[in-house]
This record gives structure tokens, C-alpha cells and sequence, in this order.
């Protein structure tokens, strides 16, 4: 039996300094990727966490594919400048 969780982009302390999809990290500085408006699939690593939980102990996951993200749209820009407040970049 087996259950497949595929979460999207994880959050959480520390998380931070990890450059969303569709940015680049270059020469200490992030780079986007067209115009930077492109919903990202975020997940909050304590949601994670919950999930994983959950699904071990229900037998109707055995056998299915789980979606895990943060249903608030998150753009790559609104990511980038969420992530200076926490941790400066250039």
C-alpha cells in the first residue's frame, strides 16, 4: 500500500534563501523569469507535516496521488519581496 504526495514548494524558517520557481539565483542576486506575475505552489512545511501524518492514518488515501499547496495565490514577485523583508538580497 502506498500513498503519493506531491507538495509544492515548501515554507517554513529558513526557507527564505531558496529562490522560488521560475527565479534565478545569479551572482548573489535573484533573477525572474518573464514578468514575475506567475503563481507559485507554496506549501507551509507544518501543513506538510499534517498531511503526511493524515495520510498515514487513512486508509482511503492508500492508493491515491495527494495535491499539496497553499490554495492563496502567490506570485514570484510578491515571493521575491516577501523574502527581502525576512532576508535582505541584492
Amino acid at each position: 500500500p502506498a500513498v503519493v504526495i506531491r507538495r509544492g514548494q515548501i515554507l517554513g524558517p529558513g526557507s527564505e534563501g531558496v529562490a522560488a520557481s521560475g527565479v534565478v539565483g545569479l551572482a548573489g542576486r535573484w533573477l525572474v523569469v518573464g514578468s514575475g506575475s506567475r503563481n507559485l505552489p507554496l506549501v507551509f512545511v507544518d501543513d506538510v507535516a499534517e498531511a503526511l501524518v493524515s495520510a498515514y492514518k487513512s486508509p482511503e488515501a492508500e492508493g491515491q496521488v495527494i495535491q499539496i499547496v497553499d490554495p492563496a495565490p502567490v506570485t514570484q514577485r510578491d515571493y521575491i519581496q516577501a523574502a527581502k523583508r525576512v532576508r535582505p538580497v541584492k
